[in-house]
């Protein structure tokens, strides 16, 4: 629930029913990447999905629903601005993860030459 995806142009048609919803923006106003990331906010989930709908799988709401939220939009430029640098710092923990990752290696190989393991 709440998750969301960008559907390439050219993916075969699927079935939408009550538990998706296909959401198309206007690229004048909003990035597809910028409203991905929106969409994931705190404050945009729990304007969705922060109230109760009863006991059983809970749906996406209504269309209604969604477009009763206000949507932060500031400039394209901005947008743009925005997208690169979470693109730059995604990058540099990716590489930083990475980095980590093969420290873990080496100390489990230190640690496993000591002791023989």
């Amino acid at each position: 629930m709440g998750r969301i995806a960008e559907i390439p142009q050219n993916a075969k048609p699927g079935i939408i029913n009550q538990a998706l919803l296909k959401i198309s923006l206007n690229n004048n106003i909003m990035l597809n990447d910028f409203f991905v990331y929106l969409f994931r906010s705190e404050y945009v989930q729990n304007k969705l999905f922060g109230f109760s709908r009863g006991s059983g799988i809970p749906n996406f709401p209504s269309m209604k629903e969604v477009k009763k939220v206000k949507f932060f939009t500031p400039s394209i430029d901005e947008q743009e601005n925005f997208v690169n640098i979470i693109k730059r710092i995604k990058k540099s923990k990716d590489i930083i993860n990475k980095d980590i990752q093969n420290l873990t290696n080496l100390l489990r190989g230190k640690m496993n030459s000591y002791f023989k393991l």
